[in-house]
């Protein structure tokens, strides 16, 4: 089950990933968004697995650790010992000194100094109070030192730990080299990574032709009886002006049939206007419209 989750979080945050990488170099923003903060999702999933895992790895240990130490620790004539014996010793030499909460009801000649002041009320809460502080230090302190002892067990030093000399292996000399490659290798296939996406998202300004035109063949659906395909496109190609830049401009819309709807645009579309264009319009810039651009080409004059 462990793998399964792992394999499912870490499915989720290539696919999220790459997806936003996808939509970032189409110039969809809103998806781009999306996918990210999808991804996000999935790489805290995977470190609270991660953290949890390793959290329960630990409290196993501990469990068996306090479990062997129960029953496979003797002294030196080989008699079974009680681990927590002597650490239950220590705790309660080294107990603090108890204290009195409610000093003053241990005098009860000065008691009427008190009845006016709390008028009567206070007293009987009080000592409610003290009742229930009493109780909890005779139930509680026991158990706890018990329970606190059982946890420092596996790190007490076993019998006759210290009679001799421990016997120490020489260290082992590692070699770097394959070390050395890995990270060579990494940092190579990490900067030509680096530049092939830099290559793919990053936008150029585009040569302007002012005398030359282009033809942009766009579907596009709104939802609601009182929306036609152009005016879905008027409402997306206002909402995608700015993408597109301020230089170009819209000469005409005609609608052709099928849910298309023809733009002309002075001047010629370029590449990276294009790719721009095109992703604001199948983003969904505008509420409740849906397109896509489906040709741009020159105008032949």
């Amino acid at each position: 089950m462990k793998k399964l989750r792992y394999a499912i979080v870490g499915g989720a945050m290539v696919a999220s990933g790459l997806y936003l990488f996808v939509y970032l170099y189409r110039w969809e923003w809103h998806r781009a968004v999306v996918a990210g903060v999808m991804f996000l999702i999935a790489e805290v999933a995977l470190l609270g697995s991660v953290i949890l895992d390793r959290l329960r790895s630990m409290e196993e240990t501990l469990a068996a650790k306090v479990g062997a130490s129960r029953s496979s620790v003797h002294d030196p004539d080989g008699k079974p010992v009680d681990a927590t014996a002597d650490i239950m010793a220590r705790l309660e030499q080294s107990a603090p000194e108890p204290k009195v909460s409610f000093e003053w009801l241990s005098r009860p000649d000065e008691l009427s100094v008190f009845v006016p002041v709390l008028l009567g009320a206070g007293v009987v809460l009080s000592g409610v109070a003290w009742l229930v502080e009493r109780l909890a230090r005779l139930t509680a302190g026991p158990a706890l030192e018990r329970g606190l002892s059982l946890q420092l067990a596996p790190f007490a030093l076993p019998a006759g730990a210290l009679w001799g000399a421990p016997e120490v292996a020489p260290p082992r000399r590692r070699s770097i080299a394959p070390h050395l490659a890995a990270a060579a290798f990494a940092l190579i296939i990490g900067s030509v990574g680096v530049d092939q996406l830099s290559d793919l998202t990053q936008d150029r300004p585009d040569p302007v032709l002012p005398d030359r035109e282009s033809s942009v063949l766009i579907s596009a659906a709104a939802k609601g009886p009182a929306r036609t395909p152009l005016q879905a496109t008027q409402v997306l190609w206002g909402a995608c002006t700015t993408q597109l830049g301020t230089g170009y401009e819209a000469l005409s819309m005609t609608e052709v049939g099928g849910g298309s709807v023809e733009v002309v645009v002075r001047p010629r579309i370029g590449k990276y206007a294009e790719r721009r264009l095109r992703g604001c319009i199948a983003d969904g810039a505008a509420d409740k419209v849906g397109a896509h651009v489906q040709s741009v080409k020159p105008v032949e004059r």
